[in-house]
């Protein structure tokens, strides 16, 4: 398995988050990135990461553990960021070129679209890595008990949502054997 993937995959350890109740890793999720969108401000923001950053001391993961998670993500976090330095206008404005601006508002808001971003990433990374996949899949079909009443497939969801976690980590793999065998025969010709 490819060590450098984390995505949805489970690190067992002994913690506070590990021991706790998916269904409350869930809902802790769920309201986190609720948050992190509604975070306004330089402030709110930075509460936002100190809290992402609180529950990876607490679940005992290490920074690189979840930073792997996001390195295939961080081209798009970086290339949204720069759109919107561009993108959005008014405020100071820092530099100009033809119809280029770089403003106070543009490089707050790529700041923000940043920091939201890694925090999405982040805090669904730190749910797969501290809850094991049958828990996951159990507590989601727990919680979507109730959609039964209105014929909603809810087992159906539950084993599609296990099958896409499960085969990120064998799908990882095989593209790192593909990259692998290109630059070997790039290497031979």
């Amino acid at each position: 398995m490819n060590k450098k993937i984390t995505i949805g995959q489970f690190i067992p350890k002994k913690s506070i988050i590990h021991h706790l109740d998916p269904r409350t890793k869930i809902i802790w999720v769920f309201f986190y990135l609720i948050m992190a969108f509604a975070a306004v401000g330089f402030y709110s923001l930075l509460l936002v990461l100190g809290l992402l950053f609180l529950f990876l001391l607490l679940s005992k993961t290490k920074f690189f553990e979840l930073f792997s998670a996001i390195r295939p993500l961080i081209f798009l976090i970086v290339f949204t960021a720069f759109l919107n330095i561009f993108y959005i206008q008014g405020g100071h404005v820092f530099y100009s070129f033809y119809f280029f601006q770089i403003t106070s508002r543009g490089v707050a808001s790529a700041f923000a679209i940043m920091v939201r971003l890694f925090c999405l990433v982040s805090a669904s990374s730190l749910l797969t890595l501290v809850t094991s996949l049958d828990d996951l899949v159990f507590a989601l079909e727990k919680m979507m008990g109730p959609l039964k009443k209105i014929k909603l497939p809810v087992s159906e969801i539950s084993l599609m949502i296990m099958i896409t976690l499960r085969f990120i980590p064998a799908f990882s793999q095989e593209l790192q054997n593909i990259t692998d065998a290109q630059k070997i025969q790039r290497g031979a010709i």
